[in-house]
């Protein structure tokens, strides 16, 4: 078993998130340590090294893998913290039974174009205008084979394509998937329940941070909750069945393939994979079931139609500067494969919202007041589409400067430059507080320790049996 309180009490500190040499430099140290096996275990699309670890021996193999999602950096502080414990053979670590295993960065192409923001103090402005993350069919957790009734998706990214070999040949117990949320409160995913009291030591790690549950998570249309913001990690099969039953198409509707632990449940349905959606932001309002006397329809309209007037305009320069753009950036690929394609079905609503613009107008859910803390969500949201669209114009400043495309940054910059002013006014952005990047390793990493304790518990209890044949990459489609 794990002393979690040992092993998090000697945490290093970090004054910033890690960036990708951070973490490259880190794993190359270990290569003269016989304690550890480092590899290369391939390449991105770019041709960055995928690095992983490998230490010790024991009943319960874990895998941790950073930055699944490219804008998501809390994961690098998760598996410095676990690589230095183990470096500095700490007892709570080194004498578990457990077989660890660490990917420090599946992306290290979507990871660096974020570092203009991640390896500085955080504010929305250089995080809306600095972010970068793909559209879903390009990224490396979210491209693994997927074939369920008409949906058959078999294009895994080259960065999939490496993660999923690492999981065939691990074959892990225990699959940490290292995820965030920008801001809020807390929640979890998990494959296999692990009871209430496992579920209260999770809680107890976020005492005295400022950070809460958050009680309003849109999976629980298709996830089983275990606890409170503890849910059954979900599946792109239920989504699926969710979008046939409401009547829509859902080969239209899911662009992607399945998660890499949608993957390792399908090959070891057994294996426990975890993730912890954990921001980085805390405001009051986030928690807030003070009711405001506002109409939720009328802000979803609002912001709804602020959206498509950005999208529009958007639409309008790309028409005009189309032919200056570097067509080889990952920015050019993210533009052409959402709001371009939203095109002919903007009036409808944003192609990237579950929710349409009809569904707005008449849905009752919407004939009410909101709470402050609805309120806030949605202003979030709005944010969310902001950053995503605003890698548009960081296209057009890597591109041919031609004056069509000067022409464009201006007036683009201008309106996202009111639209974020307006933003802060709205949810009193000088109540944000960011929180520490200890706080979010101790916890992020925490939360694992604890999962692996009920899976060790288990093992003591229940010895583990190996299957008679096990499944290989090379059988597995």
């Amino acid at each position: 078993m794990i002393d979690i309180e040992g092993a998090l009490g000697s945490l290093p500190h970090f004054e910033k998130f890690c960036s990708v040499a951070e973490l490259d430099a880190l794993a190359e140290s270990l290569r003269d340590d016989p304690r550890f096996t480092v590899e290369v275990a391939g390449t991105s699309e770019k041709g960055a090294p995928i690095y992983h670890v490998h230490f010790g021996q024991g009943a319960v193999k874990a895998l941790f893998v950073g930055f699944v999602h490219c804008s998501e950096p809390i994961g690098g502080l998760t598996v410095y913290s676990l690589i230095s414990l183990l470096k500095d053979g700490h007892p709570a670590l080194v004498d578990a039974n457990v077989e660890w295993h660490i990917v420090p960065c599946i992306d290290p192409d979507g990871a660096v174009l974020n570092e203009d923001w991640s390896q500085k103090p955080f504010d929305l402005a250089s995080y809306m205008k600095c972010f970068h993350t793909q559209e879903l069919d390009d990224q490396a957790d979210m491209t693994f084979p997927l074939q369920h009734k008409k949906l058959n998706f078999d294009r895994p990214t080259p960065e999939a394509l490496v993660l999923k070999r690492v999981i065939d040949t691990v074959l892990p117990d225990f699959y940490y998937s290292l995820h965030n949320a920008l801001a809020g409160g807390a929640f979890y995913f998990l494959t296999h329940d692990i009871g209430k009291d496992r579920y209260q030591e999770f809680y107890s790690l976020l005492e005295g941070s400022n950070l809460s549950l958050e009680k309003n998570i849109y999976h629980k249309v298709v996830c089983q909750e275990f606890g409170d913001s503890v849910l059954q990690m979900p599946s792109m099969s239920a989504f699926y069945d969710l979008y046939e039953q409401a009547g829509a198409n859902p080969e239209e509707l899911i662009t992607c393939g399945e998660s890499s632990g949608g993957y390792l449940a399908r090959i070891k349905p057994d294996a426990q994979t975890l993730i912890v959606e954990l921001p980085y932001l805390y405001h009051p309002l986030a928690r807030s079931e003070k009711d405001t006397g506002q109409s939720l329809r009328q802000l979803k309209l609002r912001l709804d139609a602020d959206n498509k007037f950005i999208a529009t305009v958007i639409l309008e320069e790309w028409d005009r500067v189309k032919d200056d753009l570097d067509t080889e950036s990952a920015f050019y690929r993210k533009a052409s494969k959402s709001i371009l394609q939203s095109r002919d079905q903007l009036h409808e609503g944003l192609s990237a919202s579950p929710e349409k613009t009809r569904d707005l107008l008449y849905n009752p859910a919407y004939a009410r007041t909101m709470t402050e803390s609805e309120r806030f969500t949605q202003h979030t949201l709005r944010f969310y589409f902001l950053s995503h669209v605003y890698e548009f114009v960081r296209l057009l400043k890597i591109s041919n400067q031609t004056e069509r495309v000067r022409q464009a940054i201006a007036r683009l910059d201008g309106i996202f430059d009111e639209v974020l002013a307006d933003l802060e006014l709205n949810i009193d952005a000088d109540r944000l507080e960011i929180v520490d990047c200890d706080t979010l390793a101790r916890i992020q990493l925490g939360t694992g320790f604890i999962t692996l304790n009920a899976l060790l518990a288990d093992r003591q209890i229940r010895p583990h049996v190996a299957p008679a044949s096990a499944l290989n990459s090379e059988n597995v489609q």
